[in-house]
């Protein structure tokens, strides 16, 4: 169990889901703390996790838009997969490229005047991302198909033939729209958008709810994509062990 979570922390996708998973625990301390000496220093952790977790994605826009080329070349997609695909990962990238420069700021390196607005500017394209981002969820979970349910005939077909050879009917499986994808995916990422949605949403003033409430969808939200990296980051160290077991023999 310590072994998996070293490997999930070392990871740097692993360790940024943990800090942001301290994050919004201590923003909803902080927003249910009554004691001034407390909040206090809640407050201070919650800032030093906050600026630390940018260097993270102080270059992320580049992926960005190296997503949104692969996405809007990409011609097995349907288009109106690639167009909504598209301007998310597009937008997104302007998210991070314009909040990269605003990082000397939060420092406290510099005092741009420029700093704020930019800031606040960067959040509106996060809150445009993560809304392209759901209507491409929804576009996905829409057109995503289906196998054809058997008729009558074939399944009482299917059925007699069980009997000779003992078999069974084949279970109905779903397809996915593309490799990778099912709905208990789109609906996943469906949830972590929407609870996303909350932070850039009250920074920028559009939505109005208790920071409290805004740790609690911070939390949902990361917990759900730790999950993936989780299992992501102990898949990719399944070959490593075998290699290193081998190397030993």
């Amino acid at each position: 169990m310590f072994t998996s979570l070293s490997r999930f922390v070392n990871n740097a996708a692993g360790l940024e889901k943990t800090l942001r998973i301290a994050q919004s625990l201590l923003l909803i301390n902080v927003s249910l703390s009554l004691a001034a000496t407390g909040k206090s220093s809640w407050s201070l952790a919650l800032s030093h996790i906050a600026v630390s977790r940018r260097f993270f994605r102080l270059l992320r826009w580049v992926d960005c838009w190296a997503n949104a080329e692969a996405t809007f070349n990409d011609q097995k997609s349907n288009t109106l997969h690639r167009v909504v695909a598209t301007a998310k990962w597009s937008l997104l990238g302007i998210y991070f490229f314009l909040e990269m420069f605003a990082i000397t700021n939060v420092l406290g390196a510099t005092t741009y005047s420029w700093g704020r607005p930019l800031e606040i500017e960067a959040n509106k394209f996060w809150v445009y991302g993560l809304g392209a981002s759901i209507i491409l969820s929804l576009v996905d979970l829409a057109t995503l198909p289906s196998a054809p349910v058997p008729n009558k005939e074939t399944v009482q077909a299917l059925n007699e033939k069980g009997d000779k050879n003992k078999t069974t009917v084949p279970e109905k499986k779903e397809i996915s729209a593309s490799p990778g994808t099912n709905s208990q995916n789109l609906m996943k990422q469906l949830v972590i958008d929407t609870c996303d949605l909350a932070t850039p949403g009250t920074l920028i003033g559009w939505i109005q709810i208790d920071r409290a409430y805004v740790g609690a969808a911070m939390f949902v939200s990361s917990l759900l994509a730790a999950t993936d990296i989780w299992r992501n980051v102990q898949a990719a160290s399944v070959p490593q062990r075998a290699l290193a077991t081998k190397g030993k023999k």
